[in-house]
């Protein structure tokens, strides 16, 4: 019995009429008018199947003419608004003529016929399942009217590629990409009719089933692997895990001999058949050999020097880190790897990466120490200088000494991998040296220096910024021997607290803005000079609590957790003289990482202030020509924002800025 008759899609062809009898629509256009066609279908149709008129005043109609039939007059429906009548198999195509009492209609469009396509069988002689490139055979009826043979996956043998074609039967090749299943036949219309085949058991790619791949451990990116089944011809691509492709050459239907990817992980192996989302996986994982370290040299090693490998498979090797701190691979090879340490490393494990993204740690990494055998003079004031010899003293960033005050000197007179030559703090004492190193590390000296107590008065350390009308406090030694404080030449006439290793003084408010050298004027008129102060604008406060948020509060990116910045409140920030040059600090506590994002009062993003490491306790922002316009004229119509600040990690205690 044959199957799969022909499905079809029934749809209305819109047609313009003919007036014949009329021309247009009128005021007598109602019921009991003149019949008035607007659309029939379907077309094509099918023999013997319904055709439908749709209009008005379709009572009216007598009868209907189809091309190769006699007028039909038994409608198997008739209505106002619409007639139905039994498509007679004389039919043939052409105009359709709807007749009426007194005048007649002649549809524009033709009506057309489609058959009713069938299938019986669709077969490989001799094959139960049949492969690529074998003669498929697909019987039934008005066959001739297909143009498309489509497989599942997508992949289509048109009707010029047919090998034969009659109405009972098609003769094809099945192509490279067909998969098995149902076969689609269509007539190629814009809208189709479209049956189908029994199922095909097309053969894929498969492995077989004893060792299907060799060998199994592998160096990736230049070993070979063997891989064996059947059809194998039908793979259009090899994937190793990670979804690596794979170079490949087709030896046989049977094999493939494929490279493996630098970056292959370890696991199955996929092949990627031409047919449309077919893949096959394989039953046994491939293992990727890994680099071997032998030997490591020298240990200890010097930051900024070569740590050298000695092993197996180092070509592999694509990166190297020591902790979170990335080296430089200098010289490799597949038995050596010549890298260079990173000066601002301590770990003791060097970690070797692979393209795969596996990795191997070397540990038992320690470093090389700056050693001390010299002080010239060993017997000095504090505040004099000292020269250092030794051993890589070039892996000293400072120097640490003990006493009281800022006793860290980083900048030196002089300094080589035998020497380091550098001021002592005017407030150091005998006792430990420290030396602060490149990597972090320290190596603390206890003895060979002889630190005599400074007589004349000493400021240790610069002093932070101040504003006119603010105080400062310097520390030092023999402060008590300062008769009078200057400022450049401006004299410091208020003084909170003095003593002799502390005083703080008040910037005078007549000062102008500025750097001044801190000079001291002893009891008998000596003149000793200090570091420099910079004297710059107050800071002013310019958060409130406001739209829920309390300070201090966290930031986040939602309501509650942002706040505004008015212009006017609490400070009047356009009579501030605001200008490119200023700074807005946002303070917030140590140890915190994450970020603020400054808006404008339209939610304009005018930029992002972070802090990913946790060391601040201030965040600068510098005020760009963008802040300033928002600040002075960036208005949203209904408030006194200027700024919206958002973000994440700060717990924002107050926000200021520095004119």
């Amino acid at each position: 019995m044959k199957n799969n008759i022909l499905k079809y899609a029934l749809f209305s062809a819109v047609l313009l009429l003919t007036g014949v009898s009329l021309n247009s629509c009128n005021s007598d256009d109602s019921a009991g008018g003149t019949p008035m066609l607007s659309v029939f279908g379907p077309s094509p149709a099918l023999r013997g199947g319904d055709l439908r008129f749709l209009g008005v005043n379709m009572k009216g109609v007598t009868g209907i003419k189809l091309q190769g039939a006699d007028e039909i007059k038994d409608f198997t429906s008739q209505t106002e608004s619409e007639v139905d009548i039994t498509i007679p198999q004389s039919a043939e195509p052409g105009l359709v003529t709807v007749n009426y009492d007194g005048g007649s209609i002649v549809t524009k469009s033709e009506l057309t016929f489609t058959e009713p396509i069938s299938v019986d069988s669709a077969y490989c002689e001799n094959k139960p399942a049949p492969r690529y490139g074998d003669k498929l055979i697909i019987t039934g009826d008005y066959l001739n009217l297909i143009k498309q043979a489509i497989f599942m996956g997508g992949d289509t043998v048109m009707s010029a590629n047919f090998i034969s074609q009659s109405r009972k039967k098609i003769e094809l090749t099945i192509p490279r990409g067909a998969k098995a299943g149902h076969l689609t036949l269509s007539n190629g219309a814009t809208i189709p009719v479209t049956v189908f085949t029994p199922a095909v058991a097309i053969q894929p790619p498969v492995y077989r089933t004893d060792n299907p791949i060799t060998p199994l451990t592998v160096k990736p990116g230049k070993d070979s692997v063997d891989i064996y089944g059947a059809n194998l011809d039908l793979v259009k691509a090899v994937t190793f895990a990670g979804t690596k492709l794979a170079g490949f050459r087709l030896v046989s239907q049977t094999q493939i001999r494929a490279l493996v990817p630098l970056d292959a992980q370890d696991g199955k192996v996929i092949l990627v058949a031409y047919a449309s989302g077919l893949t096959v996986t394989s039953t046994v994982d491939m293992t990727m050999e890994m680099p071997a370290v032998t030997s490591v040299s020298p240990i200890p090693v010097k930051n900024g020097g070569t740590l050298v490998l000695a092993g197996t498979n180092l070509d592999l090797v694509t990166a190297v880190s020591f902790g979170k701190v990335s080296a430089t691979i200098s010289s490799q090879s597949e038995t050596q790897l010549k890298i260079t340490v990173p000066i601002a490393t301590n770990s003791t494990t060097c970690t070797l990466t692979m393209a795969s993204t596996k990795t191997l740690n070397v540990t038992g990494i320690s470093y090389i120490e700056p050693t001390v055998t010299t002080f010239n003079p060993y017997s000095l004031t504090a505040g004099e200088s000292t020269t250092l010899t030794g051993t890589d003293l070039d892996l000293v960033s400072s120097v640490t000494f003990s006493g009281s005050g800022s006793l860290t000197v980083s900048s030196f007179a002089s300094q080589t991998s035998t020497s380091l030559a550098l001021a002592v703090p005017v407030t150091a004492v005998t006792g430990t040296v420290t030396l602060n190193l490149v990597n972090g590390n320290e190596v603390s000296i206890s003895s060979g220096l002889t630190i005599k107590p400074a007589t004349d008065p000493a400021i240790s350390g610069t002093p932070q910024p101040s504003s006119p009308g603010k105080s400062i406090t310097i520390t030092g030694r023999n402060l008590n021997s300062v008769e009078a404080f200057y400022l450049g030449t401006t004299k410091i006439t208020k003084y909170t607290s003095r003593g002799d290793e502390s005083v703080t003084m008040v910037v005078p408010s007549t000062i102008s803005l500025g750097t001044y050298a801190i000079n001291m004027v002893d009891y008998s008129g000596n003149t000793f000079t200090g570091p420099n102060i910079i004297i710059q604008s107050p800071e002013y406060t310019i958060s409130k609590d406001n739209s829920g948020f309390t300070f201090p509060g966290t930031l986040t990116w939602a309501d509650g957790g942002r706040f505004h910045i008015y212009f006017d409140s609490p400070v009047d920030m356009i009579s501030l003289g605001i200008t490119t040059s200023s700074k807005i600090y946002i303070y917030k506590n140590a140890g915190e990482t994450g970020q603020a994002q400054i808006n404008d009062a339209n939610w304009g993003t005018l930029t992002t202030a972070t802090d990913w490491d946790g060391s601040l306790t201030r965040v600068e922002v510098p005020v760009t020509s963008a802040i300033l316009t928002a600040i002075n004229s960036t208005r949203d119509g209904w408030s006194n924002t200027c700024l919206i600040i958002q973000g994440n990690g700060f717990t924002v205690s107050k926000v200021t800025i520095l004119p």
